[in-house]
């Protein structure tokens, strides 16, 4: 038996990281490395979701999380931020991957 190995795995893995690192209730306010400073957009440190965790955004994906997402003073960004960035997993701008693979066909479209 072979088994095929996705040419994006390996950053399919460090998008993820990336993700969870943002997300991690212990994550810095302060960039401490050039990575950091590359990696996390300025507007996260505003998000409502920042330093509540991954589970209720990306592991299970809750209604909560959702209406936290609607008041959020960045739901601009981050929703730019996910639609630019396919590979995004979980809820961002209070929406999910369906929901954001649907909106890009339909701004090809537009």
């Amino acid at each position: 038996m072979t088994h095929e190995v996705d040419s994006n795995a390996p950053r399919i893995i460090q998008d993820l990281a990336t993700v969870l690192w943002l997300m991690a209730p212990t994550a810095p306010d302060a960039a401490t490395t050039l990575a950091d400073i590359l990696g996390r957009p300025e507007w996260h440190a505003r998000a409502l979701c920042r330093g509540i965790g991954t589970k209720e955004f990306i592991e299970k994906p809750t209604e909560a999380a959702r209406a936290l997402c609607a008041g959020c003073p960045v739901h601009r960004n981050c929703l730019g931020f996910a639609l630019a960035h396919e590979d995004v997993v979980g809820i961002w701008a209070g929406t999910d991957e369906k929901e954001r693979r649907e909106m890009r066909k339909k701004n090809r479209v537009a």
